[in-house]
């Protein structure tokens, strides 16, 4: 499925960052470490909530899928995607922000 694979992509992007870090002295890093940390507490928040609402936030916001799309992929009414979307962002939001 879509979603599957971008998580796997975001799983692959958290290992290169960790080695990277190693890699690369702290200060030439400053600006890709902030970066790299936001998507690794993304991948993380992604992971901590329920798979109905995380999977159309992935569809739409990383993918860039339009609703019907979604819609279509995970076989339920626009109003649903849209309702789950507002929900999935929330939790994430929430985790971001703890």
């Amino acid at each position: 499925m879509v979603s599957n694979t971008v998580i796997d992509t975001y799983r692959r992007l958290k290992q290169v960052s960790e080695r990277l870090d190693d890699l690369v002295e702290q200060e030439s890093l400053s600006r890709t470490s902030v970066i790299a940390g936001t998507r690794i507490d993304l991948l993380e928040a992604l992971e901590q909530i329920d798979r109905r609402v995380s999977e159309p936030v992935v569809l739409r916001d990383i993918s860039g899928l339009d609703y019907r799309e979604i819609s279509e992929l995970i076989d339920c009414p626009v109003g649903t995607v849209k309702s789950r979307i507002h929900e999935g962002r929330n939790a994430i939001k929430a985790l971001l922000n703890a």
